[in-house]
Parts: structure tokens; C-alpha cells; sequence
């Protein structure tokens, strides 16, 4: 299966996939997490964990309301476009979340799963592909946020070293029982090793920061002359996003405080002293599209039969299909902003 090409309705069509792959007690836990942030009497983000922040990508407080959410606030800067969460989880308390959650425990589980690995290797192996034409060929890549390793062993595959960064316990046991080089640290943690990556990697791990920009400023001193970032973080105007809106999960508030679009995701690298050498989209969400237009639960597990009129059904079967999803990735309408930025 090709990301790239848009056929995520592998994955996504099937009746049972959340609950085949365990995202159904993911997202479980994870609504039982944010909730006990909440302050009781007003149902809002705790001033307690609670910290308002300037936006990220340009530094400007001039924040307008796009919607609340399950007692956390959305934002979206009137300056540069970002949006993000506002008030936001403070850094220490989203550290100790990742150290130690329930919901990560099972997210562990998922990434786990034979069916979620099956669309992920070839996710991985896509991003390999730019990042191997950008550099020359394999080297040594750091993957920050590595979690369960496979990206690392994909990698290692293809004849590169690998070293991970994890913070959560059971992912970080899972990664070093298999031999992989998997240290429990920050970014801003490694020490001794300037100049020594061709590449460093970061799969669905921007969009959780609290300052995007000083992580991408720390790989710099790690990344040797001409080594690249490649990162992949959620489209906040996606297709998808933008239809969806609130009913996309992920907007949560507490695990992701940044949400990019192909502008703001570009601004955070060239600010940094990187040069931004690719830029795309990948997925296209339309399963979820589809089910929500004919105003049912974009998320069910079973939609059932179409409930379509044939004029607007043809848009999502056949020539149609593939006309869509042409326009979606033509346009950056993609589920997942893809990024890689050269050091420079």
C-alpha cells in the first residue's frame, strides 16, 4: 500500500479496525486521562496543570477562540495561522504523562499489532526513500520519539544505524529486549554526539511539544553538515480537519498542543536554520469523509450501506475516488503534513 497514492481506505474501511488493532482502549484511556485534568467545578483545563502561551511558530499572543473541546481551548494565532492548545498542559506535566500512562501503555499495544504494523512499514519505508535521496544513501539516523523501535528496524533493514529515543517504559523494554539502541532521554539530553547524524527522524511527535522550536534547534547541533529532519505531524487543514473538525480525535488538548499546516510546518524549520527541501501530504481520510457526509459517526466501526444519492456517491467510488484524492494531495489536503529540512 502506497501512503503516498491515498489508499488509507485499506485500513480505515474495515468494519472492525479500531477494535482489531486496540485503538478502541487507546482512546478510552486516554478520554479517562484528560478528563482528570479537568477542574470539577467548571469542567475546564485545571489552573493547576494550565499554562497560557504565546504562539509557538512566531512568537505573537494574539490568539482568537476556535472551539472548546472537552474542557481544553483551541486557538488559532491571528498572526501566522497555528493553532494550538490554549491554555496549555504545562511541559512538566505532559513529561510525566509520557513517563507514565495507561493510554501510552496501550498505544504500545497498537503499534504492536500485526494490521497497524502492515501500513506503517511501507509509511516508513516512504520516508526512508526521501531521506536516503537527500543524504546520499543510508548513514545514521536518530528517530526521536522511537517508541516500540519499528521504524528503527526498518531502517537498520535498509542498512542504516539507528538509535531511538523513547520515553515511555514499556515501549522503551519492548525496543532494548530486541536489540535495539533505544535511550530514555530528551533530545536536548544527548550529549556527544554533535555532528554525528545524517538524519534525524520524528514520526507523530511535533504536534505533542510545547516548544516545537527547540527541539528542531537542538538537532541541528547533532545533525552533521547537510543532514536532514524528517518529521510527519497531523494537517490542521487537512480535508478531513476541516470538515470534521471537533469530531477529529486529534484535537484532544492534552497529548497534542501543536497543530500545523503546511505554512506554519514549513516556518518552523526555516526559522531554525534549516532549508526545507520536501513538502507534502499523505493519507487522504476519505473513509471518514465519506461516512460523515451521509451524517453519520465519522469514526463508526460499521457504516453500513451507502446512504449516498448516485450523483454524489460517483465522488467516492472509481474515477471519482481517484480524482479526489489527486485533488487532495495536489492541493496539501492530506491527513499528515510530511516535511524534510536540510541543516544548514
Amino acid at each position: 500500500m502506497s501512503e503516498r497514492t491515498g489508499d488509507d481506505r485499506q485500513q480505515q474501511q474495515q468494519p472492525s479496525f479500531e477494535k482489531r488493532t486496540g485503538r478502541d482502549k487507546y482512546f478510552a484511556a486516554l478520554d479517562r486521562e484528560i478528563r482528570e485534568l479537568l477542574d470539577p467545578a467548571t469542567g475546564m483545563l485545571s489552573e493547576r496543570y494550565a499554562r497560557h502561551v504565546a504562539c509557538a511558530i512566531c512568537g505573537e499572543d494574539r490568539p482568537e477562540q476556535l472551539f472548546v473541546k472537552r474542557g481544553y481551548t483551541f486557538v488559532r494565532c491571528t498572526s501566522c495561522g497555528q493553532v494550538y492548545a490554549n491554555p496549555q498542559v504545562a511541559p512538566e506535566k505532559v513529561a510525566e504523562t509520557y513517563r507514565h500512562s495507561e493510554a501510552n501503555d496501550y498505544w504500545t499495544e497498537v503499534l504492536l499489532n500485526e494490521e497497524n504494523q502492515a501500513w506503517q512499514v511501507p509509511y516508513f519505508e516512504e520516508v526512508l526513500d526521501l531521506v536516503e535521496r537527500a543524504v546520499g544513501g543510508p548513514g545514521r539516523v536518530l528517530d526521536v520519539g522511537s517508541s516500540i523501535g519499528l521504524f528503527m528496524e526498518v531502517a537498520q533493514r535498509r542498512g542504516w544505524r539507528a538509535v531511538g529515543l523513547e520515553l515511555s517504559e514499556v515501549a522503551y523494554q519492548y525496543a532494548t529486549s530486541r536489540g535495539l539502541e533505544v535511550r530514555r532521554q530528551f533530545l536536548e539530553d544527548v550529549e556527544g554526539e554533535e555532528g554525528r547524524f545524517d538524519a534525524i527522524t520524528a514520526f507523530s511527535l511535533m504536534e505533542h511539544l510545547n516548544d516545537p522550536g527547540a527541539l528542531v534547534r537542538n538537532a541541528r547541533r547533532l545533525l552533521r553538515p547537510g543532514g536532514v529532519f524528517a518529521a510527519v505531524s497531523p494537517n490542521t487543514y487537512s480535508l478531513a480537519s476541516m470538515m470534521l473538525r471537533e469530531k477529529m480525535p486529534t484535537f484532544d488538548g492534552r497529548n497534542h498542543l501543536q497543530y500545523y499546516n503546511h505554512e506554519t510546518f514549513q516556518r518552523l524549520f526555516a526559522t531554525n536554520g534549516y532549508e526545507v527541501v520536501h513538502a507534502d501530504t499523505v493519507l487522504t481520510a476519505l473513509p471518514n469523509i465519506e461516512k460523515y457526509v451521509q451524517y453519520r459517526d465519522p469514526h463508526a466501526e460499521s457504516p453500513g450501506p451507502s446512504m449516498l444519492p448516485a450523483n454524489v456517491g460517483r465522488f467516492f467510488a472509481g474515477e471519482g475516488r481517484t480524482a479526489l484524492e489527486e485533488f487532495i494531495f495536489r492541493n496539501h489536503l492530506g491527513l499528515r503534513l510530511r516535511i524534510l529540512a536540510r541543516a544548514g
